[in-house]
């Protein structure tokens, strides 16, 4: 019994729940007390957990590994590629719906403007187009115009032919003179009136010299 230490000193090495409680207290009220100084709200203070017998060694090691696994599931093919959810499919359909409706929209715009340029072109009247320019004009009166009649430019009649002309008019009256018809005729004549004919026999046949 004179071995044990005196029972102050054995009491003295635990603590009670009252004065943890206490301590905790005290720290809180200095916790407010400092952030107000600074004009902040203090931070919540996190509940008092349970007791955990492990080590710090097995501690870490739980959070190691919760970290790997969560890590793993992260890179995982199956969660790269995973399915649409229900919000997700009807977000891309209100999509394609507001797209469909746009190009209808565009679509109904073309058709009332094709529909109005028709009607435009076939109620404007002939008379209402730009008059065609002057040349334009000239070329289509004279593609219009009948030919001109084609002049033929007059020859002109050189003295060589007149003198031909008469000399050849003058033969075939001589020629006609020269034929026994016509001495026959004009000597039968002349016998009626009493005229005497002298014939010249030194030249063509019948051919009369002069006429007394």
């Amino acid at each position: 019994m004179a071995d044990l230490p005196p029972p102050s000193t054995v009491a003295s090495r635990f603590v009670s729940e009252s004065d943890l409680s206490a301590a905790a207290e005290k720290r809180k009220a200095e916790w407010k007390a400092a952030y107000e100084r600074l004009g902040q709200a203090p931070p919540e203070q996190p509940e008092n957990q349970a007791y955990d017998p492990r080590s710090l060694y097995e501690k870490l090691q739980e959070q190691k590994d919760r970290k790997q696994e969560e890590f793993v599931a992260k890179t995982s093919i199956s969660a790269q590629f995973r399915g649409v959810d229900e919000e997700e499919a009807g977000f891309l359909q209100e999509l394609d719906m507001e797209k469909l409706q746009r190009e209808r929209q565009k679509k109904e715009e073309i058709e009332a403007e094709l529909k109005a340029f028709r009607e435009a072109q076939t109620s404007t009247p002939l008379a209402s187009s730009p008059p065609a320019p002057a040349s334009t004009a000239r070329q289509s009166l004279a593609a219009a115009a009948p030919p001109p009649p084609l002049k033929l430019p007059k020859k002109k009649e050189s003295k060589q032919s007149k003198f031909l002309a008469g000399a050849i008019k003058r033969k075939s009256l001589a020629d006609g003179m020269h034929s026994p018809l016509s001495l026959y005729s004009l000597a039968s004549s002349c016998c009626r009136h009493g005229t005497s004919i002298y014939m010249n026999l030194s030249h063509a046949p019948f051919s009369v010299c002069s006429i007394v």
